[in-house]
């Protein structure tokens, strides 16, 4: 039991070494930053109403980023499905951790 749980905690640690990462990769990319749009408004002739206009807005290291993020879920899903695996009386190719969007997804699934 030692053994799956320092096991699952190693999976946990990298999680939280690739967030490390991320919030690193945050703080290089808004550190010369001071706005990430530009926003430009104007009233109506009667200033009964406004218009805002978002003009520029910086681009985001989405890929860069999307990788680090998926990185980290995958090792927290790992680590749930090794728990799971670990602790399973029956083990088959099958066995991990359930996650469903509905209850009625997580039934077992005829072979």
């Amino acid at each position: 039991m030692h053994e799956l749980l320092e096991s699952c905690s190693l999976k946990v640690f990298a999680s939280e070494q690739h967030l490390n990462r991320l919030d690193e990769a945050a703080e290089r990319f808004f550190e010369d930053k001071t706005e990430v749009a530009s926003i430009a408004g104007e009233a109506n002739s009667q200033r009964t109403k406004y218009l805002f206009r978002v003009e520029s807005v910086i681009e985001w290291p989405r890929r860069e980023w999307g990788i680090i993020v998926g990185d980290a879920i995958h090792c927290l899903r790992s680590a749930l499905d090794h728990l799971v695996y670990g602790l399973a009386s029956e083990r088959d190719t099958r066995t991990q951790f359930p996650i469903c969007r509905t209850r009625s997804g997580s039934r077992r699934r005829p072979r």
